[in-house]
């Protein structure tokens, strides 16, 4: 891994608030293009544009990553019992 894909993980303070795309390809190993191709395709990832420069600012991005990490445990509503189970029953059934 080189020096700058380290600095970026884990040096906060070295680390820019914002990275280019070569930057998110090497923290992520894959290349520029699928970096830039995700940003066309999916809205949801943070990217800024100004003119033809394309940013994406580092803390969203950690937590848009975050976000779609596989079998992440999800919070769960806790199942409410049954008002009354006995109506479900027809009448007569005893």
């Amino acid at each position: 891994m080189s020096r700058e894909v380290l600095t970026l993980v884990a040096d906060d303070v070295a680390a820019p608030l914002y990275l280019t795309a070569a930057q998110v390809g090497r923290l992520l190993q894959v290349s520029e293009k699928s970096v830039y191709r995700w940003m066309k395709t999916d809205a949801s990832m943070p990217a800024l544009r100004i003119g033809g420069t394309v940013r994406f600012p580092r803390e969203r991005l950690e937590r848009w990553l975050r976000s779609m990490e596989q079998g992440q445990p999800r919070i769960r509503r806790p199942l409410r019992p049954l008002a009354n189970a006995a109506s479900d029953e027809e009448p007569g059934d005893a």
